[in-house]
């Protein structure tokens, strides 16, 4: 099949929170003055993705279980800290368009090909599978690839969490696109 257009998911496809080759530097364990076995066991044993509970409580609860009292100084580097990681999140949002619409549905799909000008039978979407991305993609008349070059670094319990459809295809890398690109 020739493609006259390629839409790519944004998150976890184009750009993530779970990259493992990407850590702020120094580390916040090391801003906070504390050590990184503490800050790691309390980062990964919140409940910050199960519950209300925020980013600066964990930096806040990291402190406490190293034994480190959280005075002025602290809450300055927990307030700097907090700011750059909502700035690094924003970054790659400054230039999303608002439609009304999300994924699974096809309408997100059909106004991107609509904005381009393409059939949705002449376009592809790339992705990770969560959401139901591919099921609302096909369902629009676009063809599905799972993005493996992206999902294959995922730790493995990531990796099973939102099973693609079987029938998606596989690509290990954007490039593997470029020959079903029209002229």
């Amino acid at each position: 099949m020739r493609y006259d257009a390629v839409f790519f998911d944004l998150y976890e496809t184009l750009v993530t929170e779970f990259d493992p080759h990407w850590a702020p530097q120094p580390s916040i364990a090391t801003r906070l003055g504390i050590p990184e076995e503490t800050f790691n066991a309390v980062w990964t044993g919140s409940q910050r993705m199960t519950s209300e509970i925020t980013f600066r409580d964990v930096l806040v609860s990291a402190c406490v279980a190293a034994g480190v009292s959280v005075d002025s100084e602290h809450m300055r580097t927990i307030e700097q800290v907090e700011a750059e990681r909502v700035a690094a999140k924003a970054r790659p949002l400054l230039r999303v368009a608002e439609t009304g619409h999300a994924k699974p549905e096809p309408e997100i799909y059909l106004i991107a090909c609509h904005r381009l000008g393409v059939s949705p039978g002449r376009a592809a979407f790339v992705g990770d599978g969560g959401s139901g991305e591919f099921h609302g993609a096909g369902r629009a008349g676009l063809t599905p690839y799972a993005a493996r070059w992206f999902t294959d670094r995922w730790p493995r319990w990531r990796r099973t969490r939102d099973n693609p459809l079987e029938s998606v295809l596989e690509i290990r890398s954007p490039v593997d696109l470029v020959p079903t690109l029209t002229a």
